[in-house]
């Protein structure tokens, strides 16, 4: 989505004038892996491999500190993490690690709006 401030001359480069905003979802999943780090992470966890509610699984490792690389979450912890949208295959966009949710024992799929589901989206998720 893009925000415009009425009344303002069009500036070719970056402006104070336009505001993108991104909408961001929270859900939540099961560790079911580690996957090691490369490069900088290299020694340590580079991803967490989960499992949403629906079944799906993906990888996160966007949002880990250097802490929490060296010391992941549990396989069996279940773990919060944002992301954009979902694809096309029903997995999310974009993952980001948010933390542990001590207080969940089974992971929740997040609740899309029905009208960020259509144009060739995923109808159910």
């Amino acid at each position: 989505m893009r925000v415009f401030l009425r009344r303002r001359l069009y500036e070719g480069n970056r402006s104070s004038t336009l505001l993108k905003v991104k909408t961001f979802y929270d859900a939540e999943a099961i560790v079911i892996g580690h996957i090691g780090g490369k490069g900088k992470n290299k020694g340590v966890t580079g991803a967490l491999q989960c499992r949403m509610e629906s079944g799906k699984t993906f990888s996160v490792g966007s949002g880990l500190t250097d802490k929490q690389r060296k010391n992941p979450p549990a396989i069996g912890a279940i773990i919060v993490y944002k992301f954009q949208e979902l694809t096309k295959d029903r997995v999310p966009r974009f993952p980001t690690f948010v933390g542990i949710a001590a207080d969940k024992d089974q992971p929740k799929d997040a609740e899309i709006p029905e009208h960020k589901l259509q144009n060739g989206g995923p109808k159910d998720v």
